[in-house]
């Protein structure tokens, strides 16, 4: 897996912050960017996951590596700190 694979692009994000209304504050911008850079993310990590457990044997092990490896990545590059992001980690047994 590369980061192509795991990172939102700049036209992507351009896209976006072209979608919002002209009202929408700075945090409901993140918030949406935070959560299509999520989707993407965990997909590839899955993925990743998946073909990891099809080799190791250990689906849920390396299932939850690969959450981890993605939340990782996303909180060293875009810390979201909300509480629906720290509901979810919970969910997921991240923290």
């Amino acid at each position: 897996m590369t980061h192509e694979d795991t990172v939102m692009s700049m036209k992507q994000l351009a896209e976006i912050n072209s979608n919002m209304p002209p009202e929408a504050k700075y945090g409901e911008v993140f918030e949406v960017i935070a959560d299509k850079q999520a989707e993407i993310s965990f997909k590839a990590g899955f993925k990743y996951a998946l073909e990891g457990a099809v080799i190791e044997g250990g689906y849920q092990s390396v299932k939850k590596a690969g959450i981890r490896e993605v939340v990782k990545w996303i909180e060293a590059n875009y810390p979201i700190g909300t509480s629906k992001w720290q509901a979810q980690l919970k969910v997921w047994d991240i923290k």
